[in-house]
């Protein structure tokens, strides 16, 4: 899973070189609040996807809102 993560997160700064250790770290623990809030101990694939596209939806939000 750590793999899993580390790819997603320097695919995501090749993507968007804006983003910050503070958004890497928002993802981290929005991964690891969905994951125990489906009763997980650790952060699962299904539940970091799920994490994933939260953000995306809270960025989407955003840019709609400016």
């Amino acid at each position: 899973m750590q793999k899993v993560v580390e790819d997603d997160l320097v695919a995501a700064r090749q993507a968007d070189r804006s983003l910050s250790s503070l958004d890497f770290s928002r993802l981290l623990t929005m991964g690891r609040l969905v994951s125990l809030s489906f009763g997980e101990t650790s952060l699962t694939l299904e539940h970091w996807q799920m994490a994933k596209e939260l953000e995306r939806l809270r960025k989407e939000r955003l840019q709609g809102s400016s």
